[in-house]
């Protein structure tokens, strides 16, 4: 959409790890509630949605988060959409003073720095992780655990440490907690899947990204490990804990979000975003939370009046801790940036299909 009525330009950053936007379902959402924004012509400004690409690079997420800093027109940073770029970058944002509001990274250290201009619409890391314990013993009754963990300090480690602790804590301390070595990163996880079928678990634990822990998942079931497995995702595009034959049992997954596909408030806006971006149907995971940072920016942006980031910041401190309305329900803050009652929702993959069990919070009740 052009800027035909040459109205001040704001620029509102979007940070991910390629150039080519429109394969993240966030970016997708973003760049609609933009483009809303800018139809509704309400506002004194034109809004630009701008790439920040740092290629999964630390050095170049250094230089990218700068660059787009020191421009004057810009004023809000949305993401970065994974928790180690987020680390790598997040304290520039926290130098200039921009608001930073993150839909996918829960890394439980991007909110434990004391910074008051980064916000999140997840739950974070090591509560999710907690969580998922409780699921583990109380909902599943597991007895036997297994943790596999992928060592990253900035992403599930913490993870795995926290539902480590919380089954301890219920009286169910793990048999084992199998971090991540050099022959795991390397794909080769011959010693990680002999040492977990020696312990014959009734349930594994995955604290580990998706594409490594389906070539995990499938190695233990070819060496008839029976356990049920429980991963930290629900959404991906394959169901990738599941072993088409051999699992004696279905998987579980929990997801950290709001269900695009199942959520009543979020009817609407499936309907025009599947008709605006098809090709993100197969992958919907994050689309709420996507839009809803980004119509929360635009209100901060409104509110200001001015394309300023000290006023932007200032506008959604407050909306953080007055509630704002979105997709995802009411919008509130802790202290620290964190989302106040997130939804967290529990599922079983069968046939491909992801079945919806229903929230954490009640199933734990």
């Amino acid at each position: 959409m052009e800027n035909k009525k040459n109205k001040p330009v704001a620029k509102i950053g979007f940070g991910l790890p390629y150039h080519t936007p429109h394969d993240a379902t966030g970016y997708c959402a973003a760049e609609l509630a933009v483009l809303e924004a800018n139809e509704r012509d309400d506002l004194p400004f034109f809004l630009e949605l701008e790439l920040v690409n740092d290629e999964r690079n630390v050095d170049r997420a250094l230089v990218v988060s700068k660059e787009f800093c020191e421009d004057p027109a810009a004023v809000g940073m949305l993401g970065p959409l994974n928790s180690p770029m987020s680390h790598a970058s997040q304290h520039v944002y926290h130098q200039h003073g921009m608001a930073q509001i993150s839909s996918e990274p829960i890394s439980p250290g991007l909110t434990e720095k004391g910074y008051k201009n980064y916000f999140r619409l997840l739950c974070k890391g090591d509560v999710y992780a907690r969580l998922q314990a409780r699921v583990a013993v109380e909902y599943i009754g597991a007895k036997r655990i297994v943790i596999i963990n992928d060592g990253d300090p900035n992403r599930y480690d913490p993870l795995g440490i926290a539902f480590y602790n919380e089954a301890k804590r219920l009286g169910c301390e793990p048999l084992l907690m199998w971090k991540f070595g050099e022959s795991d990163r390397q794909l080769n996880f011959d010693l990680l899947v002999e040492a977990v079928k020696s312990l014959n678990p009734d349930l594994v634990y995955f604290a580990v990204y998706w594409n490594p822990s389906h070539i995990i998942a499938h190695q233990l079931r070819y060496k008839r490990c029976s356990g049920v497995f429980l991963g930290t995702d629900a959404l991906k595009h394959i169901p990738y804990l599941e072993v088409y034959g051999l699992d004696p049992e279905p998987p579980y997954h929990t997801f950290n979000g709001v269900d695009v596909r199942l959520a009543p408030s979020c009817r609407e806006f499936f309907k025009k975003f599947a008709v605006r971006y098809p090709h993100t149907l197969v992958n919907l995971q994050y689309a709420p939370e996507g839009y809803d940072m980004t119509n929360m920016m635009i209100e901060a942006i409104r509110r200001a009046g001015v394309i300023d980031r000290t006023a932007v910041l200032h506008e959604i401190q407050k909306m953080g801790q007055n509630g704002f309305d979105g997709l995802i329900g009411k919008i509130r803050f802790d202290e620290n940036g964190d989302l106040i009652d997130p939804e967290v929702g529990l599922y079983r993959c069968v046939e491909s299909l992801r079945h919806y069990i229903g929230p954490v919070k009640e199933l734990l009740k």
